[in-house]
């Protein structure tokens, strides 16, 4: 375990302290957080088979816009289901830390918006 001196209990009331919405359950085994927040990325079709992020994404309901930089980012092709796996492959790749933990969102959904 990274942080040996702190009890799953401890981590669990610190990432909930600093992250309020949805639930963060430390996994003991797994050495990492699970949350229940929902995660919607947000895409929309620019050409056939070509999709960009749409500027935002969603975190349990409120709406986090995007930076250049990250939006740049999410390019894909290929078809929907071809892109809603590379999305979430993508996403999964490099996850949030807290603490030296990573956390894994098991709610995470891609929305395919209009151009």
């Amino acid at each position: 375990m990274n942080n040996n001196k702190l009890e799953k209990e401890e981590l669990e009331y610190l990432i909930n302290e600093v992250k309020t919405l949805g639930n963060y359950i430390f996994n003991e085994d797994e050495e990492c957080f699970f949350a229940d927040a929902e995660v919607v990325i947000c895409l929309k079709e620019i050409e056939d088979g070509k999709y960009i992020s749409s500027g935002s994404y969603f975190f349990d309901g409120y709406e986090i816009g995007l930076s250049d930089d990250e939006a740049e980012k999410l390019v894909f092709f290929g078809n929907e289901d071809y892109v809603r796996e590379k999305v979430l492959e993508q996403y999964s790749l490099e996850p949030e830390m807290f603490m030296n933990y990573p956390i894994i969102y098991q709610n995470v959904f891609v929305k395919f918006v209009e151009k």
